[in-house]
């Protein structure tokens, strides 16, 4: 049996979506582990966590493969 150690790209995408704690509302996307697929969510500018993407392909690419 072969086991593979998650890749930093795996880590990213099981990270809870964080909108971290400023005030700002931009509109990013998170690969949601529930739903096994990226969706949108606000974030908030600053703090969060590497489950953010500017793009729905950089999410999708990323995660998708890795689902």
């Amino acid at each position: 049996m072969i086991t593979v150690a998650p890749t930093k790209a795996t880590a990213r995408c099981t990270l809870p979506v964080n909108a971290g704690g400023c005030s700002e509302k931009l509109t990013k996307y998170a690969f949601v582990m529930a739903n096994r697929k990226c969706e949108t969510f606000l974030y908030s500018g600053c703090g969060g966590n590497g489950n953010r993407f500017d793009t729905l392909k950089d999410c999708t690419d990323l995660c998708t493969a890795e689902a």
